[in-house]
């Protein structure tokens, strides 16, 4: 088992070895409470987020998977997780579009395992490729996710206003000033989107939560997602917009076109997927795809080029978002 994979920027020895010392603990204990559990040949370390979760490869019935282990007091919602994914299996374990079969959970341990899903993440991919062989392979994404959320759609009034001000407290931490100037005058027309969407309608379903192109992996037969940990029901559009905005802040534009920050070609895929109407391909996705940006704040460690990347996707989000604010 290789060293624990940490949040933390800064490596610490120290810090590691006890992190690892405390999951070595963990597998230890659930392997004495559990003889299912005993069973399992636990493997290297994935991710590690210490007093939180840990995410490891593992032989489960000597088959390749991967466990997931709460290792501290905090609600991870493996439950909700488990359900998730038994609810959504169903409906893809066959064909081209699929994802990790779920295996086994053991509640009282925290310790939920799944089938390790063939294929290389969809990000690691299309950064490979000359943008036009990546765009249809990236559209595929939008298909994935229609046919996930699918047999839970259903229509809620609409409640912008929460969403507009997770933004705004995520946008107070940006440390890069000129891109802080940016957020504030999207925050503006965010508010007046806001004022637009509410007493309508828009479409909610159990959505994956962290929808981006690392976490659905493609082999030569499969399009499979991973990772359904953030599954909550929730306006179809957040997806979409984690999609979009976490390839155009990275500065990948495979059609060569932008809209509202991101690939056109690549939006106009989840408009299609999801039959958006004129409102929601028009209003309600611009506003997610504002509120998405905000919510992923940059640091000051990420190198130049990601800084400069993330300023034009912000210059673009702007633009296109004080058009769509004139017409209303």
């Amino acid at each position: 088992m290789t060293g624990p994979q940490t949040n933390n920027q800064t490596p610490n020895l120290a810090r590691d070895i006890a992190a690892l010392m405390d999951v070595s603990a963990r597998l230890e204990a659930i392997a004495a409470a559990d003889p299912v559990l005993a069973a399992v040949e636990f493997g290297e370390i994935i991710r590690n987020v210490p007093g939180r979760h840990a995410v490891l490869h593992c032989k489960y019935n000597d088959v390749g998977a991967i466990l997931r282990l709460a290792t501290g007091s905090v609600d991870i919602g493996l439950d909700q997780t488990w359900e998730e994914m038994n609810r959504l299996w169903p409906h893809l374990r066959d064909g081209r579009l699929t994802m990790a079969e779920p295996l086994y959970y053991n509640a009282a341990q925290g310790a939920l395992i799944a089938s390790r899903a063939e294929g290389l993440p969809l990000f690691a991919l299309a950064r490979q490729m000359p943008g036009p062989e990546a765009l249809p392979m990236l559209c595929e994404a939008a298909q994935w996710l229609r046919h996930a959320t699918r047999d839970s759609e259903t229509d809620r009034a609409a409640r912008p206003g929460p969403w507009r001000a997770r933004a705004a407290k995520a946008a107070a931490k940006q440390p890069f000033a000129d891109l802080h100037a940016l957020e504030a005058e999207i925050l503006v027309i965010l508010e007046k989107l806001e004022k637009h969407i509410s007493g309508q309608n828009w479409r909610v379903a159990i959505i994956h939560g962290d929808f981006h192109p690392d976490n659905l992996l493609r082999s030569a037969q499969h399009l499979s997602g991973i990772d359904f940990g953030g599954s909550h029901r929730l306006p179809i559009y957040k997806d979409m917009a984690r999609f979009l905005m976490h390839l155009g802040r990275r500065g990948l534009l495979p059609s060569g076109e932008r809209w509202m920050g991101v690939d056109a070609a690549l939006a106009q895929a989840f408009k299609t997927s999801f039959d958006l109407s004129p409102f929601e391909a028009e209003i309600l996705l611009p506003f997610f795809l504002g509120v998405e940006a905000l919510l992923r704040v940059e640091n000051r460690n990420l190198p130049d080029r990601r800084i400069r990347a993330a300023r034009r996707m912000y210059e673009g989000l702007l633009s296109d978002l004080t058009a769509l604010a004139r017409q209303l």
